[in-house]
């Protein structure tokens, strides 16, 4: 999603409907090994532009389906995310006193580097497959849920309070 100034200073209307496709950049995708790819991206949402000080304001919902690794089995599997991204953007130098402000380069402001921060950000840091239903073992180690493992360390019998079996109490 592409912005020049020249256009939005054409505009009739302070407000800007957006609802339209995203196309992102998908080398971008190797900077975190947690994220495998990237489809049907949305980004909803409405944009006021003030062509006397020209700032963009933008309040968009980008949705999507992230291609993630399961945590257990590195299975790939999708999840859906949805990510506010609420920006403010100016055209013109900015003083010290525009705190939270970006300042757009040139005359054209390009969406993309904003929409995949976003989106990282969103990423799971560990994922299980929801159809996950038996977990893999192998020779002298297995996986297991945390409610077998609290089940199974409940049913041990202390080392050190294991001699006291040994003794006959009257």
């Amino acid at each position: 999603m592409i912005f020049v100034r020249n256009d939005l200073d054409k505009l009739t209307s302070q407000r800007i409907d957006l609802d339209e496709a995203v196309e992102l950049d998908p080398t971008r995708l190797k900077e975190n090994p947690r994220l495998l790819g990237l489809r049907d991206i949305f980004a909803v949402g409405h944009g006021y532009y003030d062509s006397h000080s020209s700032r963009l304001i933008l309040d968009l919902r980008v949705e999507g389906i992230m291609t993630v690794p399961c945590a257990i089995t590195l299975r790939p599997f999708d999840i859906e995310f949805s990510v506010r991204v609420d920006d403010m953007f100016s055209f013109d130098p900015l003083g010290p006193e525009d705190e939270g402000i970006e300042e757009v380069e040139g005359e054209t402001l390009d969406l993309s580097p904003y929409f995949m921060d976003a989106i990282f950000a969103e990423v799971p840091l560990k994922a299980v497959h929801p159809d996950l239903e038996t977990y893999p073992e192998g020779d002298g180690w297995v996986v297991m849920t945390e409610e077998d493992y609290i089940n199974e360390k409940s049913q041990e019998i202390d080392p050190r309070l294991a001699k006291l079996k040994d003794f006959k109490f009257d």
